[in-house]
């Protein structure tokens, strides 16, 4: 099924719960390894909200496109020979 709703208005409640903090009695009922997996768990949602602000974005996309097309022709130059 596919999404039908805003992205926009939907990566907007991820940011925001995201934006959450843990009461400190809320931490001092998880250990160190719950709060780490929650970190890094925050620190997936918000690079895959990176990843699709990317793939939304049309103009991007097509650089991205046109960067692979150059890649694979051979047009590409060492960073030290710039």
């Amino acid at each position: 099924m596919p999404y039908s709703g805003s992205w926009p208005s939907s990566r907007n409640s991820i940011i925001k719960a995201l934006s959450l903090s843990f009461p400190m009695e809320s931490q001092a009922l998880l250990g160190k390894e719950e709060m780490k997996v929650i970190g890094q768990t925050k620190n997936l949602l918000e690079e895959l909200l990176e990843t699709m602000d990317i793939l939304a974005d049309d103009e991007m996309m097509s650089q991205l496109r046109e960067s692979e097309k150059d890649a694979k022709a051979g047009r590409v130059y060492d960073l030290g020979t710039i």
